[in-house]
């Protein structure tokens, strides 16, 4: 009978991994540190390949040292800090570095290369902000560390590589679709 889980938590600085009986009590863990680039002054990037090995080592060690095969973990949970992985159409990591190096292709969240982007959100005063970043009712609803700025920045430091297509008739919809979204869109 399956009788152990492993739980997995992703942070800034390292993954680290236990394992747990049915009733909550440690039974072994294990931790790898994970890398963080810094190539200027508000940037804070990962490898996202670095840190699923540093996972998986976790989770092997671990379960080395509970000494109990992997056919006796019944699951796994993961739970990791908010960070934006830029992957190519191919699954190859594109670099969000100024470095260009492919490797750090993980913006991080402590990463503040988008204030001016999360300032341009907050200012637009839309609803939505209600439900992310910072705090409800605050005057700074938008956090740089959140990943629809960090992306704009990231987007915006490899506009040259992004090609956007043509619209074509389907994606416009018919008519009465677009009738929709201009209805839709003056009460935003």
């Amino acid at each position: 009978m399956r009788e152990l889980v492993c739980a997995v938590d992703v942070g800034t600085g390292s993954a680290r991994a236990g394992i747990f009986d049915r009733t909550g009590q440690l039974v072994a863990r294990a931790e790898r540190p994970i890398a963080m680039h810094r190539p200027l002054a508000d940037h804070a990037e990962h490898d996202s390949e670095q840190i699923w090995q540093a996972v998986c080592e976790a989770v092997r060690e671990a379960r080395e040292t509970a000494g109990v095969a992997p056919d006796t973990v019944a699951g796994i949970s993961f739970d990791a800090t908010c960070s934006l992985v830029v992957r190519g159409r191919a699954g190859e990591q594109v670099s969000v570095s100024v470095t260009g190096e492919p490797r750090w292709d993980t913006i991080v969240w402590l990463d503040h290369r988008a204030l001016a982007e999360a300032d341009e959100c907050t200012a637009t005063g839309h609803r939505v902000l209600d439900h992310v970043g910072g705090v409800p009712g605050s005057s700074c609803s938008f956090t740089p560390g959140a990943l629809t700025p960090s992306a704009a920045a990231g987007a915006a430091s490899a506009r040259p590589t992004i090609r956007r297509r043509r619209p074509t008739r389907r994606d416009r919809g018919s008519q009465p679709d677009q009738a929709r979204r201009r209805a839709a869109s003056r009460r935003a």
